[in-house]
C-alpha cells in the first residue's frame, strides 16, 4: 500500500463502454495507492467499487482543471495523482515515481507510457515541461505544496490542452517537474478519444489557443543576462559600472513586455547590484555555483527559468538602444523559430556606433545578434566559439530569417574595444 498517495480518475460515464474503461482503470489501481476517487461529471446516480465517489455533474459545460480542483479539496495524501478514465495502472508505478520525486526535489511528476511517450537516452527520469514529453495531461501527480503555491488549476481554460495550462502555471512558479520512466502507467487512448466525441466542446483552433494562453502566462521576451565581475583574461574594465548601464538600458526600453534575467555566476558583487534595481519585479537574479570560463551553463541556468515566448541576449558589459526589443518584436512572425540581425559596435566615449553587417558565419554572428523561441530543445556548450555553436543549433530547427539593424550595442571586444 502507498501511503503518500490519493489518485483522482475523471469520468463522464455516458455509455457502457466508458464505464468498463473507467472499471478497467479502477481495478488496476488498486493497492497502489492509499485511496481511489472517481469524480462522475455525466450520470448522477453511477457508483463504481473499491473506489471513493464525487459528483460534480457537468453537462453542458465540462471544466476539467474546475473538476481537478473540487477532487483535490477531499483527498488527505501527501501526494494527490490526476488521471484520465483511460489508463492501466502497473504495479509500483507509484512508490517508483515518488521515490524519484522527492530524490530529485519535484513537486511534481508524470507517470511514463511506453504506448505514447519515448525514452530516447534510457535516463530514470527527466526534468521538464514539454507536454507528451515530459509532462502527461492525463496523468499527472503532485505533492499538496503546489496548491498552496499557484492556488489551483487554472480554470479558464475548459478541457482542450489543460496539461498546456498546467505546464506554463508551474513553470512560471519555479515548480520542478519530471517524467519517471520507472513507473508506468498506460494511456489506453480509445477512452479519450470516446470521452473527446461525446463532450460537446468548441474547441479553439491551435493558433486560437496559443494566443490566448501566451497573452495570460508569457511575457514577450526573456533578456538572458550571464555576469561575474571577478577577474579574468581579457575581462573589460569597470564591470560594476557597466553591468548598472546593461540593466539600466533595458529598464529604458519603449517595449516594456520583458524580464530581465541575471545570472550571477558565483559573483556576490552581481547580487550587490542586482539588489538596487530589485524593486522592478521584471527582473530576477539567479546566483549559481562558479562555472569554468566560457562554460555555457550560465546562459543554460537563464533559459532553465525563463518564461517568455522568445529569449534574447544581453552581455553585462554592453547595452540596448531603447528601441532594441521595439525593432526584435515588429520583426518577429508567428512562424519565425529564430531570427539574426545586424549589432552595432560604439565606436568612442560620445556614443557614437557603426553597423556592424551581421553573417551566418563564425565571429560574426553571436549572441548580440539572435533572438530564437524559448521553447526549443536547445542547450549552449562550452569553450570558444560556443555563441556559433549555438546558432548551429539552432539551424537544426530552421534556417532563420535575417532582419535589420538592432539596437544592441557591442560595448567590449578582447584586445579591440571596451568602451
Amino acid at each position: 500500500m502507498q501511503s503518500k498517495l490519493d489518485i483522482v480518475i475523471i469520468a463522464a460515464s455516458k455509455s457502457k463502454e466508458l464505464i468498463n474503461i473507467t472499471e478497467q482503470a479502477i481495478t488496476s489501481a488498486v493497492g497502489t495507492c492509499n485511496n481511489i476517487y472517481v469524480v462522475e461529471t455525466f450520470n448522477k446516480n453511477v457508483n463504481y467499487n473499491n473506489a471513493k465517489m464525487l459528483y460534480d455533474i457537468q453537462k453542458d459545460n465540462f471544466n476539467y482543471n474546475r473538476t481537478i480542483n473540487k477532487a483535490f479539496n477531499q483527498t488527505k495524501s501527501e501526494y494527490v495523482g490526476f488521471f484520465n478514465n483511460d489508463v492501466i495502472f502497473t504495479e509500483n508505478w507509484g512508490k517508483n515515481l515518488i521515490k524519484e520525486m522527492e530524490e530529485k526535489r519535484a513537486l511534481s511528476g508524470s507517470p511514463f507510457c511506453p504506448l505514447s511517450m519515448t525514452n530516447p537516452n534510457n535516463l530514470k527520469s527527466n526534468y521538464g515541461y514539454e507536454v507528451r514529453t515530459h509532462l502527461a495531461g492525463w496523468a499527472i501527480v503532485v505533492n499538496r505544496k503546489v496548491f498552496e503555491i499557484i492556488g489551483k488549476f487554472d480554470e479558464t481554460f475548459n478541457f482542450w490542452r489543460s496539461d498546456n495550462v498546467y505546464a506554463k502555471q508551474i513553470k512560471n512558479k519555479g515548480i520542478k517537474h519530471i517524467v519517471c520512466y520507472n513507473s508506468i502507467v498506460k494511456h489506453v487512448e480509445k477512452g479519450s478519444q470516446t470521452l473527446k466525441k461525446e463532450l460537446n466542446q468548441t474547441k479553439l483552433t491551435h493558433s486560437e489557443y496559443t494566443k490566448k494562453l501566451n497573452l495570460k502566462y508569457d511575457t514577450r521576451f526573456s533578456i538572458i543576462m550571464p555576469c561575474f565581475l571577478g577577474a579574468y583574461q581579457g575581462a573589460a574594465k569597470n564591470r560594476p559600472q557597466k553591468l548598472r548601464r546593461a540593466i539600466k538600458s533595458v529598464l529604458k526600453q519603449t517595449f516594456t513586455d520583458f524580464e530581465l534575467i541575471v545570472i550571477s555566476d558565483g559573483c556576490d558583487k552581481t547580487i550587490e547590484i542586482y539588489q538596487e534595481f530589485a524593486s522592478d519585479d521584471r527582473i530576477k537574479c539567479i546566483q549559481i555555483p562558479k562555472q569554468d570560463y566560457m562554460s555555457g551553463n550560465v546562459r543554460n541556468a537563464g533559459l532553465k527559468f525563463s518564461k517568455g515566448q522568445y529569449t534574447i541576449y544581453l552581455d553585462s558589459d554592453d547595452y540596448y538602444e531603447s528601441d532594441h526589443l521595439q525593432k526584435v518584436n515588429s520583426w518577429l512572425k508567428d512562424d519565425d523559430v529564430w531570427i539574426y540581425y545586424n549589432d552595432k559596435k560604439l565606436t568612442d566615449n560620445k556614443g557614437n556606433t557603426a553597423i556592424k553587417k551581421v553573417q551566418l558565419q563564425m565571429a560574426s554572428a553571436g549572441t548580440s545578434s539572435i533572438c530564437h523561441k524559448n521553447d526549443l530543445d536547445v542547450k549552449w556548450g562550452h569553450g570558444y566559439t560556443h555563441d556559433f555553436r549555438f546558432i548551429q543549433e539552432l539551424m537544426n530547427f530552421s534556417k532563420g530569417r535575417k532582419c535589420g539593424d538592432s539596437g544592441y550595442i557591442i560595448c567590449h571586444t578582447p584586445s579591440t574595444i571596451d568602451l
